[in-house]
C-alpha cells in the first residue's frame, strides 16, 4: 500500500433520507476517530472508524470496518459500516441502517489495464409503522 487511506469510504455516500423530516439547527457537529492497522509490509491495511454527527436532539452514528490489500497486482477491499444513534423526537426513531462492499481487481504487473468486480449494498427502509429506521444515511445529506 502507498497510501492510508484513513478512515471511512461509505461515509459520503449513499442514498439520501427522503421519509424522515428533518429540521436543521444553525450547527453540525461531526466528531469522528479513525485507526489504521498496516500488515505484511504494508500489503494490507485495515482501518476502523466511528463517527457521531450532532445535530440538535438527532444524533445518527456510523461505526465500520474497511479493509484493502495489494499482493502483486491482486487487489481486495471489503468495507462494512452500520448506523447507530436516534433522532430525538418523541416516540425515537432509532436508526439501524447498514452498507457493505466487497470488491476485488487483478492485473498483471506490466499492463495497463486491470479488472475487476464489485458488490455494493445500501439497506432500505422497510417498515415506517415501527421506530427503527433501517435505511442507510450518509453523512453529508442534501438537506
Amino acid at each position: 500500500m502507498h497510501a492510508e487511506y484513513g478512515g471511512p469510504g461509505f461515509i459520503s455516500v449513499g442514498p439520501q433520507p427522503d421519509t424522515l423530516e428533518i429540521t436543521v439547527p444553525p450547527d453540525q457537529n461531526l466528531y469522528g476517530a479513525h485507526a489504521t492497522l498496516n500488515f505484511l509490509d504494508d500489503m494490507l491495511e485495515i482501518n476502523g472508524y466511528f463517527y457521531d454527527l450532532m445535530w440538535g436532539d438527532d444524533t445518527p452514528m456510523w461505526f465500520g470496518a474497511r479493509m484493502a490489500g495489494d499482493f502483486k497486482g491482486l487487489e481486495p477491499k471489503a468495507e462494512f459500516v452500520m448506523m447507530m444513534g436516534d433522532n430525538g423526537a418523541d416516540p425515537a426513531i432509532d436508526y439501524k441502517g447498514m452498507a457493505y462492499t466487497a470488491m476485488l481487481k487483478y492485473g498483471l504487473p506490466m499492463a495497463p489495464v486491470k479488472l475487476g468486480g464489485g458488490y455494493v449494498y445500501f439497506s432500505g427502509y422497510d417498515d415506517p409503522a415501527d421506530t427503527e429506521y433501517k435505511a442507510y444515511s450518509n453523512v453529508l445529506k442534501s438537506v
